[in-house]
């Protein structure tokens, strides 16, 4: 079975990639993915309708209906164009061989589909390009190529690459100069496609091997070894300096997948360490969220929230280690670590993180109506000046809390008597402060806390009523709280609480709930993202849209979701409102 395997990676388009030059990877199964879609959806939007005049637009080619209506059906039947577009596209980033001085950080955005017949494709070119252009394709290795509209078309009789480079004309170079440079780059860059073997190429990456998954609709792949530039490009002065930081951060790889499941959509993405920065992230992960905060979340009508944890001493330490260790290798280094010798003399680190242990949680717990003042002004033609005029209006506010665990009270009440001294906060009840000025700018009062190790920032009052904790009736379940605790970083919100404490919100100030919506409220229950604890060199994350029906075909209801905002975006533009600055009422009165 793992010979199978590796006959089939052999086998893909993975044997044309470099592994140590691809800094990004995208892989794409739009086949697979585009069969979960209904068929009254594929029907309406068929890729080749979509493909064909983006492709004559690339070529600059005859976009009259007729041509256009051509490639479309050869698209439709890839045995007509030589290309197998069922197969996964590969799509990656990798840096030019020699970085020009004028555009330092270039890069090389490729895109790779399987060649089948060499001849049809050809013919298939010549349709798009003409044949005087095709017959004009510069030979680089076992490829020709062809550079049109800024971008390079490369293939054989294996595989179509086509690359766009994020390149950019400087300040001081003339538009021919531009090209001409950009062309060099290109026919450059179909040299180095045209060098990769089956040895170097991603297909024998084990890492990357490894994080593959055949039921992703989408991966992704990030290797920061490519994506940082060559040391042979750093100035000679700092090379042995970047080339031991090159060692710290270097070898930290991203792997992502997405899917399209039954009843949710989920992307998960895995982080890679090397052995300095796993170091690093086991020593700064290790803190856990107070579970005092959850006492002051009233869960009735929670909407959102998020938490994280990371302990500043753990990571400063650990991080400091390490980045000592590097800088040591080289004499500029060692410089750099002396001089923090020295400005570590008169910083207390010790005291600086007795202020916050580093864990945090937001969260929005409600949205209140607030009448809120508003002032105008009419001229009054009897006394010949322009008078006050105030009404009530309608305004929502969200109801919000922001905690962070403290360790020293004493250093965090050197912060409030200083406020407090300032004018700034005036105090309320034990632990209670109020902060100026605020009522009067948003209409409810912005509250600071500080309560048994907890420091709290809200607008809601109910909190300063309730110092010991909610009622247990209005917190989060105990299960969950202990989930979210041994979590680094946790975050959701709840749609469907969203949507009805809108619609609430709206009629109470006479308004209307916008008609795109209705999808969100018919189909989305949550969103949530998890992050987990380190395990070894690895961090993993997990995004998931849940939607109320566990059975409903997830991707068709994010792709009719998009297609309801396009149409409606399509559907024509408002017209603008006109404002005037003097506006005459029926009593003869003017209003500014």
């Amino acid at each position: 079975m793992a010979t199978q395997l590796l006959v089939a990676q052999e086998n893909t388009m993975q044997r044309f990639i470099d592994k140590d030059k691809a800094a990004f990877i995208a892989t794409l199964s739009p086949y697979q993915t585009y069969s979960k879609l209904d068929k009254a959806t594929t029907d309406k939007y068929n890729v080749s309708e979509i493909l064909a005049p983006m492709l004559l637009g690339i070529a600059g080619g005859d976009m009259s209906e007729e041509n256009v209506k051509k490639v479309e059906q050869d698209l439709a039947d890839t045995k007509k164009v030589g290309l197998n577009t069922q197969e996964d596209i590969y799509i990656w980033a990798q840096r030019p061989n020699e970085m020009n001085e004028e555009d330092p950080e270039a890069l090389f955005i490729n895109l790779i589909v399987p060649v089948t017949d060499g001849d049809k494709f050809r013919s298939f070119l010549d349709q798009l390009f003409g044949a005087d252009k095709i017959k004009s394709m510069i030979p680089k290795g076992e490829a020709l190529n062809m550079v049109h509209n800024g971008m390079l078309i490369n293939w054989n009789k294996e595989r179509l690459i086509i690359t766009a480079s994020t390149s950019e004309q400087s300040f001081f170079e003339e538009r021919e100069e531009f090209e001409s440079r950009q062309s060099e780059m290109y026919l450059e860059h179909a040299k180095s496609l045209g060098s990769v073997t089956l040895d170097n190429s991603l297909a024998k990456d084990t890492d990357y091997q490894q994080q593959l998954d055949k039921d992703a609709d989408f991966s992704i792949w990030m290797d920061y070894n490519n994506l940082m530039p060559p040391l042979a490009q750093v100035p000679m002065q700092a090379r042995d300096l970047v080339g031991s930081l090159y060692d710290l951060v270097g070898g930290i790889k991203i792997s992502g997948h997405g899917y399209a499941k039954k009843g949710e959509g989920e992307f998960t993405t895995t982080m890679y360490a090397n052995e300095s920065m796993a170091r690093v992230f086991n020593q700064a992960y290790n803190l856990k969220i107070n579970k005092d905060f959850f006492k002051y979340i009233d869960n009735t009508n929670l909407m959102g929230m998020y938490t994280f944890a990371m302990s500043p001493k753990g990571f400063m330490d650990s991080y400091s280690s390490e980045v000592y260790k590097a800088l040591k290798k080289s004499k500029e280094g060692a410089l750099v670590a002396n001089m923090l010798d020295i400005v570590d003399i008169f910083i207390d680190e010790e005291e600086i993180y007795t202020l916050l242990k580093g864990d945090m949680l937001f969260a929005v717990t409600d949205i209140k109506v607030l009448d809120r003042k508003s002032s105008d002004f009419e001229y009054d033609e009897e006394t010949d000046k322009w008078e006050e005029i105030t009404t009530t209006v309608k305004e929502p506010m969200p109801m919000a809390v922001m905690m962070f665990s403290y360790g020293s009270e004493e250093n965090i009440m050197k912060f409030i008597d200083f406020g407090a001294n300032a004018g700034v906060l005036s105090k309320r009840a034990d632990g209670v402060w109020a902060v100026g000025g605020v009522r009067e700018e948003i209409g409810v009062d912005m509250f600071v806390i500080i309560k048994d190790g907890v420091l709290m920032f809200t607008n809601d009052e109910n909190i300063t009523k309730n110092l010991n904790g909610l009622p247990k009736n209005k917190q989060m379940p105990a299960k969950a709280v202990k989930d979210i605790t041994a979590l680094v970083q946790y975050g959701f919100l709840d749609a469907q609480k969203m949507i009805s404490t809108s619609k609430s919100t709206m009629k109470e100030m006479g308004q209307t709930f916008p008609k795109e919506l209705a999808t969100v409220e018919e189909n989305l229950n949550k969103f949530e993202i998890k992050t987990f604890a380190p395990e070894g060199n690895q961090i993993k994350s997990d995004m998931r849209l849940i939607f109320k029906n566990k059975d409903a075909n997830s991707l068709q209801i994010m792709v009719d979701g998009m297609l309801k905002v396009m149409e409606s975006k399509m559907g024509g533009r408002d017209e603008e409102p006109v404002y005037d600055e003097e506006e005459e009422s029926e009593d003869g009165t003017k209003k500014l």
